[in-house]
Order: structure tokens, then C-alpha cells, then sequence
């Protein structure tokens, strides 16, 4: 027994050579997940900073509003040019499981920020295109059904972040 428990223990796991390890953390879907949902953000948002003041009447808006409002969505694309520079660069380290954890403790911080921003995002845009309106009932339902809508995205972004950062979880190997 004490020849079998030896061998278990001197059997190696398979070691991957460093080149191997950063192709495996380059194509970590997660990553790939994160990088793909930041550049198409970012694109967007970029392009309604771009055209918002002509389009949705920002100069007949207060001047606070429109800084509110931009100083939001700029916070939000400035934190996804940042998501996506770091989710670019390698990941570093000697061993996977360190590698991991960084990452897994970086993405918590980044997915409290990115869900954080996006709740001040929105409440600003409603601050921006409520400014100045004449409730009546259908507009009270049309702002019901926004918030709802924005409620709904707030839980699928929460949710998706849970999903990666549990993926990234290097505890979830610990088993094997």
C-alpha cells in the first residue's frame, strides 16, 4: 500500500511549458467574454457621447445635467478602456493557480466598478431625459417600463459577473 500511495504522490500532473500556460490564459474564454462585451460597450457608448447633444436636445438641457450625464458614460468607457488593456496583456505569474487567484480577486474589484458605474449611468440618464417633462400617464407608464428594463439589465450584469468570476475561480480546482 505504502508503494502505491508513493507512486500517487510522485506522479506528475502533466507539467505545460510557460508557452503553453499563456496560450491557455490568452484563450480563457472568460477573458475572451469580458474583452468582446468591452469593446462593443465602449463603441457604443463612445458613439452616443459623440452624438447625445444634438440628438436628445442637450442644450436646452442644464449645463450640470449634460455634465452629469456625459461625466457617467465617460466614467463607464473609460472604465471598460481599462478592462480591456488589462484583459489584453498576459496574465503573469509562475503558477496557474496564482495566476488565478489574481485574477479572480482583480475581477471582483472590476465587476463592483463596472456594475456600480453602469446603476450611476442609468440613474443619470434619467435624471437627463426626465429633466423638464410634463408627467402624465402615459409618460408615468413609459418611465415604469424603463426602469424596468434597466432593473432587468442591472440583474442579467450582475449576474453574467457572478458567472465569470465564479469560472475564474481557481477554488473550483481545488478538487482536482
Amino acid at each position: 500500500m505504502e508503494e502505491l500511495k508513493a507512486a500517487w504522490q510522485n506522479m506528475g500532473a502533466g507539467h505545460k511549458s510557460p508557452e503553453d500556460l499563456k496560450t491557455y490564459l490568452r484563450k480563457m474564454p472568460v477573458r475572451r467574454g469580458v474583452l468582446f462585451q468591452m469593446i462593443l460597450e465602449t463603441t457604443l457608448f463612445a458613439l452616443f457621447l459623440v452624438f447625445y447633444y444634438d440628438a436628445f436636445d442637450g442644450h436646452k438641457k442644464p449645463l450640470y445635467l449634460n455634465l452629469l450625464l456625459a461625466g457617467a458614460v465617460g466614467f463607464v468607457v473609460l472604465h471598460n478602456l481599462t478592462g480591456i488593456v488589462q484583459a489584453m496583456n498576459v496574465l503573469k505569474g509562475k503558477h496557474l493557480r496564482d495566476v488565478l487567484t489574481a485574477y479572480s480577486a482583480h475581477l471582483k474589484v472590476f465587476a463592483a466598478i463596472s456594475v456600480a458605474s453602469r446603476l450611476a449611468m442609468y440613474i443619470c440618464l434619467m435624471l437627463f431625459f426626465t429633466y423638464a417633462i410634463e408627467l402624465n400617464t402615459f409618460k408615468v407608464w413609459v418611465l415604469i417600463g424603463a426602469a424596468f428594463i434597466f432593473i432587468a439589465q442591472m440583474v442579467v450584469l450582475v449576474r453574467t459577473w457572478l458567472k465569470r468570476i465564479d469560472a475564474a475561480d481557481p477554488g473550483r480546482f481545488a478538487g482536482q
